[in-house]
């Protein structure tokens, strides 16, 4: 029998605690084990409120690895070995952070430290993860059962507007339960941190999902790295804008779902007739799916004719107008064509990481636009702060230890790893969550995660 309960998940002794060569630290792992997995219940349900709290909880978790890193001599033994056969990647990473903390010399904003400080989770959590290497699948179990419940839980309560959709609130967070419904109520504007609002409003499907994937992991026992990837990465819906977020999950959930089918099938010997009622069921299954989306949902279809007359507008439109400050294509096209500007300027060094806004606003100001500046392109914003120098680095990080992964690791781990960075990469491409501290962490540990799960030989967790 299968406990539900995410903070009753035993330890096995032999395997957790044998690395740890000191009485301190295992005295501390065994104090502060169930507070973290308390910390990782309610981690979704601190997200809705503010980012403060989800960095004290985060805070925790490292504290407790560079306890296991400074204290386990068997720990510091096997961060020097994946050091040591990773030399190329951590240069490439070291060469990353050392020009992003260096354009803030050559930026002229006041809080230049402050922009690059936002940044300080990619220092730390290699260390963490590295500490976690050799005994990580003894923590997993408890890991994976808390934050998942917690995901689990908020999801639940956007599931409530389904059935209820006239009664969404408007910014209240979870204070609405404690307030009478307001009559009218404005659905196309919605609080900021609210994971029942424009965070997941839109993604009922996903909060649906999270069940299937905790039903099949505590009944079934499907210990698929790929059930886990989805289930940790489920929480980048609270900070991503609930459409954009579903859609990079879709394309994600599909690449991996074609990679897996193609492993188990092995269609490239030829195709049987059993195959071809596969592919014609999920093609057909596909275009009705489409169809629905687009034609049946009111919501998409709405969304669609929205997208149509933007890129119509785009290049006749009159930027002084107000109708067009809250139109999301306009201003991503706008903020796309100026950080291509910016990067041709400024090509070498860029204009700094503390003067990302102000040199953004100068160039909208030359050609007498009046939209609010943002960043809606990862890549693009790290061109216009630190030059194609910070922009190639973080391109070849990034591609370069997916691809890493892709070819040494086992099956099972590539799948992982192509459904989360296909999902990262979508997301980067119309937004910049890496901007902000804690996507920067949860993109960073999940990576970091996958990155060092598996060793030179290719011998990766089943």
């Amino acid at each position: 029998m299968i406990s539900l309960s995410p903070l009753n998940v035993p330890l096995k002794k032999d395997e957790s605690m044998r690395y740890i060569n000191s009485p301190i630290a295992k005295y501390l792992l065994k104090w502060t084990l169930l507070p973290t997995r308390c910390i990782l219940l309610l981690l979704p349900f601190f997200m809705a409120f503010f980012k403060p709290a989800v960095s004290i909880g985060l805070g925790v978790l490292s504290g407790l690895a560079l306890v296991r890193l400074f204290l386990s001599s068997e720990v510091q033994k096997q961060a020097l070995e994946i050091f040591r056969s990773r030399k190329w990647i951590f240069a490439v990473y070291g060469f990353l952070q050392a020009w992003m903390f260096l354009s803030v010399f050559w930026s002229g904003a006041p809080d230049s430290f402050s922009r690059a400080m936002s940044f300080n989770e990619m220092l730390l959590v290699p260390l963490i993860l590295l500490v976690f290497h050799r005994d990580i699948r003894s923590f997993l179990n408890s890991i994976i059962k808390s934050l998942a419940a917690g995901c689990t839980l908020a999801g639940m309560i956007t599931l409530y507007f389904v059935v209820f959709p006239d009664q969404v609130p408007v910014g209240e967070g979870y204070v609405f339960l404690l307030k009478k419904i307001p009559a009218e109520v404005d659905h196309l504007r919605f609080g900021a941190y609210s994971p029942f609002l424009d965070r997941l409003y839109y993604s009922y499907l996903t909060a649906a999902l999270i069940l299937v994937l905790i039903f099949r992991y505590l009944y079934l026992q499907e210990k698929s790295w790929m059930y886990y990837s989805l289930i940790i990465h489920l929480p980048v819906f609270f900070f991503l804008g609930g459409r954009g977020g579903q859609l990079a999950f879709v394309i994600a959930v599909i690449l991996g779902l074609v990679f897996l089918w193609i492993r188990r099938n092995q269609w490239w010997n030829g195709f049987s007739a059993s195959k071809l009622k596969w592919l014609s069921a999920l093609s057909v299954a596909g275009l009705v799916g489409l169809f629905v989306l687009v034609s049946v949902s009111e919501k998409y279809s709405l969304r669609y004719n929205q997208l149509k007359w933007e890129l119509q507008n785009y290049t006749s439109m009159d930027e002084a107008d107000e109708e067009f400050q809250f139109q999301t294509v306009i201003l991503r096209l706008t903020s796309w064509e100026h950080n291509l500007k910016l990067i041709r300027e400024n090509p070498l060094i860029g204009v700094g990481i503390g003067d990302y806004r102000h040199a953004m606003g100068e160039s909208y100001q030359r050609e007498a636009v009046e939209l609010p500046v943002h960043t809606n392109q990862q890549f693009l914003y790290f061109g216009v702060v630190g030059g194609l120098p910070l922009m190639i680095a973080f391109l070849v990080f990034f591609v370069g230890s997916f691809w890493n992964i892709f070819l040494h690791g086992q099956p099972i781990v590539r799948l992982s790893v192509l459904v989360w960075w296909s999902f990262m990469a979508t997301v980067m491409l119309f937004d910049s969550p890496l901007n902000y501290q804690m996507p920067a962490f949860l993109f960073l540990s999940v990576w970091f995660f996958l990155y060092f799960q598996f060793d030179r030989e290719g011998r990766g967790p089943q």
